[in-house]
């Protein structure tokens, strides 16, 4: 929602719906609009299904303001269970197109159609013009069943795409865990910090002891004499994590990307740093000793550690 909605905007919503769609339109500072899905009594002697839901979509249409920018539609939905016909989506699709909206198509349980449906699932962006103004969002929690992992994903065309990658980078959320996690992942840290210490310190680099997080900030002084010449690349950390990368075998980041994007910010810290990362298993921690080993021979291996 961050990507797409600015302070005034209104989102619609067809309820029932997901009750985060609102928190999420609000948190934005957008306006939900609602417009009804309306259960219509079954055909005599057959039971109520959720086929029965339907959309009046001159109501849809006149949901529709100046201030409008998306609409949502979850299908299959939750929680009634309604996969959309056809003809339903080709209807919203003409009030989409019409007043130009952005199109939110929920489908994260588009694998659980089950086999009585009388509809067969079929994904909103695929309809005629729908691709460009569709965001089409799924999720690996509900499709194998393990809900606890928020993984998901969003697709669509790469201009909407880029305003969700840009929102996501900067956002977090929480899951349930259980209560020791925060305690083991201390002591499993811990111990990955004190291994990647150690690797960098014997390939005669001088990291610094990091007392909270999982990256570790080495100072590259002593790879000066191995640094190819760039004259196309004035930083020197960039150049220190392009040689650990292509010659050693081995990836950092090169601290100035935290700086100012400004020349000489920091000084020479950022320039003589490079940062890595221990958030791995002890197998990758080790090979990386490994590969500095192999590059670097044994002249180091003396040093006192």
């Amino acid at each position: 929602m961050q990507a797409l909605v600015s302070p005034g905007d209104e989102v619609i919503l067809m309820q029932p719906f997901y009750d985060s769609y609102p928190a999420a339109i609000a948190l934005s500072g957008g306006t939900p609009v609602i417009v009804d899905l309306v259960p219509a009594a079954p055909a005599p002697g057959q039971p109520a299904t959720s086929a029965d839901w339907k959309l009046d979509i001159s109501k849809l249409r006149a949901a529709v303001t100046k201030k409008t920018k998306a609409l949502f539609i979850n299908n299959p939905h939750n929680p009634v269970g309604k996969v959309w016909t056809r003809e339903e989506l080709l209807a919203v699709a003409a009030v989409a197109e019409e007043f130009d909206l952005v199109v939110i198509a929920d489908e994260v349980y588009e694998t659980l159609v089950f086999t009585d449906s009388k509809e067969k699932m079929i994904k909103f962006a695929s309809l005629p013009k729908m691709f460009e103004r569709t965001i089409t969002l799924g999720s690996i929690g509900k499709m194998f069943g393990v809900t606890g992992w928020k993984i998901g994903w969003c697709l669509g065309p790469e201009d909407l795409i880029r305003s969700c990658w840009m929102i996501h980078q900067f956002n977090t959320f929480a899951v349930a865990m259980e209560s020791s996690y925060f305690a083991d992942t201390v002591k499993t840290y811990q111990n990955h910090r004190d291994h990647l210490i150690t690797v960098l310190k014997t390939a005669g680099l001088a990291p610094t002891l990091p007392h909270g997080g999982y990256f570790v900030m080495a100072d590259t002084t002593s790879l000066e004499s191995h640094l190819p010449a760039d004259s196309k690349e004035s930083r020197r950390d960039f150049r220190a994590c392009r040689f650990l990368t292509t010659e050693v075998g081995v990836t950092a980041i090169p601290p100035s990307a935290f700086y100012e994007r400004k020349p000489g910010a920091g000084g020479s810290v950022p320039g003589r740093h490079a940062r890595f990362a221990f958030c791995k298993g002890l197998d990758l921690i080790e090979s990386a000793g490994e590969r500095f080993n192999a590059y670097f021979g044994d002249k180091n291996k003396k040093q006192k550690i």
